[in-house]
Formats: C-alpha cells, sequence, structure tokens
C-alpha cells in the first residue's frame, strides 16, 4: 500500500530535561533526527521537515512523562 516513509523523533540524550509544561499550552517538539527515511523523501532542518511532492498519511505520536496531564 505504501512504498515509502518517513520517521522524525525529538532524540535527547538519556536523563535529559524535557522542558515545563503547563496545563492547555502548546508545545513544540524538537524535531532533531530523521530515524527513518530510506526512499530519502524528507529534508529536516532547524526543526522544520519538507516531503517531496505527493499525499501522505500520517501518523503522529507525542508521549510525555510525569506531565500529570497530557
Amino acid at each position: 500500500m505504501y512504498d515509502a516513509y518517513v520517521c522524525l523523533q525529538d532524540k535527547k540524550p538519556q536523563n535529559t530535561w524535557g522542558g515545563t509544561f503547563a496545563h492547555g499550552e502548546w508545545r513544540t517538539r524538537d524535531l532533531n533526527e530523521k530515524q527513518a527515511d530510506p526512499n530519502h523523501i524528507c529534508h529536516l532542518e532547524a526543526n522544520q521537515f519538507v516531503l517531496a511532492p505527493g499525499t501522505y498519511r500520517a501518523n503522529i505520536s507525542c508521549p510525555a512523562n510525569r506531565v500529570d496531564h497530557h
């Protein structure tokens, strides 16, 4: 069904603090690593990504730990 995929990550060293969080606020993730891009369809730079022209399906996950609400 799909012939290409990309996996981007907010990757930090182990035991690195992720920042503050207050209820109802938006957070910008630090997209800083391409874990996978076998077909070279994504350009990642300065926390922004650009995909090659096409139609895409997105599966986005933003896990958090010990923030009381998520």
